[in-house]
């Protein structure tokens, strides 16, 4: 299960579903969403503080975050360098 509104959950699966099956980079899928009119996480339907559009990195930031993937870190720490990440990413 998902905590957050069903319309939220669309949003970002959609963000995914261009990514991964549709091969769309981050510009092109925030340039979709805002022709759609599709409200950002920074727009007054998800934040009070702010209006405001999607971006490249706000589709980024969802597209790499664990718990939009589903992963649960608990913790998370990192020391020394990191490896760079393996296979296909959108950009």
């Amino acid at each position: 299960m998902i905590p957050s509104t069903p319309a939220r959950v669309a949003v970002v699966v959609r963000i995914f579903r261009e990514c991964v099956e549709l091969g769309r980079g981050y510009r092109t899928i925030a340039a979709g969403l805002n022709r759609d009119g599709v409200p950002s996480p920074r727009d007054g339907n998800w934040s009070a503080n702010t209006r405001s559009q999607w971006g490249v990195g706000t589709i980024r930031s969802i597209l790499r975050n664990p718990a939009y993937r589903g992963d649960t870190a608990w913790n998370k720490r990192a020391y020394g360098q990191v490896p760079p990440r393996q296979g296909r990413h959108c950009g």
